[in-house]
């Protein structure tokens, strides 16, 4: 931690992807840059992930704050398993921190770790929407300027969770933005996917009566009707 420390001091770019509880909060260097992590989870009872085959424990985002990163993004993100990550509420001096993107309103941040049952205390949870993505910059002399981001989620931009509507762009807007390469910051175009359809063996031979027979029948049928017709 200290060397990671050491590096944004002297300009460097570092991005952080965190887990919920127990994975590490990494609290001592977090709080260095103004940035606190919660020990909760977030929940998110707007039902809307549900017709992406999203639960409640995996939040979709789609509003964004103004930043580079999030230029035009206008595409859903999901974040399976999330953690609050907000800006300190007094900044260290000489450091801005700013939110990336929070849940939506009917969410809510879980502090209860124990229980199999996740509902709304308003007296230990935080209610929505809840940041869970900030952005740290400070400048460090010479014209440097470090930049940390941290997510509250690392399987965001898992090999499952890549493609999933605009994760994959979040998360190389993010690099981009880190090694100051701006101008790749973009809605990047979808890859052609290799679609495939397999068949049972009695699933092909019925493809191939239709194709083959019902499909050229019907049109003899079809045109001798329409010539019958035409004809009286």
């Amino acid at each position: 931690m200290d060397l990671i420390d050491g590096f944004l001091n002297k300009g460097g770019s570092v991005a952080i992807f965190l887990d919920p509880p127990p994975a590490a909060s990494l609290n001592d260097l977090m709080k260095k840059w103004s940035i606190d992590v919660g020990n909760n989870f977030v929940v998110d009872a707007s039902g809307v992930g549900r017709l992406f085959g999203a639960g409640p424990s995996i939040p979709l985002v789609t509003n964004y704050s103004r930043h580079k990163i999030t230029e035009r993004f206008n595409v859903m993100t999901f974040f399976p398993l999330v953690r609050s990550v907000t800006p300190a509420k007094t900044p260290a001096t000489g450091i801005n921190v700013e939110t990336l993107f929070s849940s939506n309103e009917r969410s809510w941040a879980e502090t209860d770790m124990k229980s199999n049952q996740a509902s709304f205390d308003e007296k230990t949870d935080i209610k929505g929407p809840v940041s869970i993505a900030v952005v740290a910059t400070k400048d460090t002399g010479d014209n440097k300027k470090a930049r940390l981001v941290v997510y509250g989620d690392s399987d965001f931009a898992s090999n499952q969770a890549f493609g999933l509507q605009g994760n994959g762009n979040l998360f190389l807007n993010t690099i981009s933005w880190l090694a100051q390469d701006e101008s790749f910051i973009s809605i990047r175009p979808k890859n052609p996917e290799d679609r495939r359809l397999t068949m049972t063996e009695a699933q092909g031979r019925l493809v191939s009566f239709v194709v083959l027979l019902f499909l050229p029948v019907g049109v003899l049928v079809t045109g001798i009707s329409v010539w019958m017709k035409r004809r009286k």
